[in-house]
């Protein structure tokens, strides 16, 4: 996300923002108290308060550039749920073909086993979390599937075991 905010900050479309809410930043916060007269007792000469105002309002305007560029930059990094839905049913897929040359080829045997551990292992976490927190499930059965995934892990192993006789 660092990088996607500097990319964008570098832009000169951004500079450009950046200028516009700096300026209407420093324009906005002087006419507002022009406009309502608070009781503002300052012992300083007035073009000095009318100073402070507008470097206020400008860096009141930068800072509010920059929240827009973080969110932006936010909604740029993380991806849509076309692309999660997608990205998993290409894994699905890839598991799916691995599982089936699993059961003749014992490296691919071996294969799914390495990459059945480590998704055991990230359910395992998930099942455990949802145990301890108060939130009903949703439609996804962890426990089912992974207890799934743990018939697949001993199934896996026991093809890698074949290739080894």
């Amino acid at each position: 996300m660092d990088s996607s905010v500097q990319e964008q900050g570098q832009s000169p479309q951004q500079r450009r923002r950046l200028i516009g809410f700096v300026a209407v930043g420093a324009a906005l916060l002087p006419t507002a108290v022009l406009i309502f007269r608070p009781s503002i007792d300052w012992p300083g000469p007035p073009a000095l308060l009318w100073l402070l105002l507008a470097a206020f309002g400008a860096s009141l305007g930068a800072l509010l550039w920059f929240a827009g560029l973080l969110g932006r930059a936010t909604r740029k990094a993380l991806p849509s749920t076309a692309e999660l839905v997608r990205d998993w049913e290409a894994e699905e897929q890839r598991f799916a073909a691995l599982r089936a040359r699993a059961a003749h080829d014992p490296s691919a045997a071996a294969a799914y086993v390495a990459e059945l551990q480590d998704i055991i292992q990230e359910l395992e976490l998930i099942v455990a979390e949802r145990s301890r927190s108060r939130r009903k499930p949703g439609g996804w059965n962890a426990e089912g599937e992974l207890t799934r995934l743990k018939e697949d892990f001993a199934w896996a192993q026991k093809q890698v075991g074949k290739g080894a006789v």
